[in-house]
This record gives structure tokens, sequence and C-alpha cells, in this order.
């Protein structure tokens, strides 16, 4: 299944994080849907506790930028030759990020707690499955 969904229909939330949930126990940190044309998103899910270690403006700050540097025509545009992007997954120290790309402006960022597996491209696959779950 092809991470571009520019027909999909309403993405299921509540479905999406329960499978995320059933992955990572308390290993998720935050869940965010993006548009890079508006600079909005819509936060899914934090753990709580997380949201403590930055303030709302801190935390907006993380999420814009990561909207900024990791837009997929950014990505596309430095690996050309390769296609198109569909997924870019960044460990870090303590966390891992997965963007999951939906459109050319849409997307999801998923944070999970270092040291967690994620397969590429089984778990992205997995994620859009519950997200758009066959009818």
């Amino acid at each position: 299944m092809s991470p571009t969904r520019n027909t999909a229909p309403k993405p299921d939330y509540d479905n999406f994080l329960a499978f995320l949930h059933d992955q990572f126990v308390d290993d998720l940190r935050w869940v965010a849907s993006f548009d890079a044309t508006t600079y909005d998103y819509q936060m899914h899910y934090i753990k709580p506790g997380v949201e403590t270690e930055l303030s709302d403006r801190e935390f907006d700050a993380v999420v814009h930028r990561s909207m900024a540097l990791f837009r997929r025509p950014s990505v596309e545009e430095v690996y050309a030759h390769l296609g198109s992007a569909k997924v870019l997954v960044i460990q870090h120290e303590r966390a891992t990020a997965v963007h999951i790309y939906l459109s050319e402006t849409t997307g999801l960022i998923i944070k999970i707690r270092a040291g967690n597996d994620i397969t590429v491209p089984t778990f992205t696959e997995a994620c859009l499955d519950e997200l758009y779950p066959v009818q």
C-alpha cells in the first residue's frame, strides 16, 4: 500500500492511535498530522508528561521546524534520482521520528521512544492500513 493517499477516505485516527498504542504501549510519545502549505497541524496524541518537557511554544517550534525541514518536496529534491518520498525515519538519541507523507503537502509525524524497532515498509504500510481501514 502506498503512503500517498490523494483520493483516500477520511482518516480513522481512533483506529490508528489504538494500533500505535498496541504496538508501543508507553513508548508512544506523540502523534500529529500536518499540512506543510499552511503550517497547520493537529495533535492526535501526546503522552502525559511529554507536554511538560516542552512548553506549548517550544512544541509548536518543533512541529513547525519538522514541517519546514522535512517537507516532501524538499526531501524529494535532494534525492530526485530515487523517486517519490514515502516516509522519513530519523533516529535520535531519545526518540525516533517517523514522517509519513500522505500527499504532496500533508502527512503524519509519529514520535516513539528510542530503542523500538521501526521497519520500513512494513511499519508504514501497517500505519496506513489502520489509518485508512477497508470499509
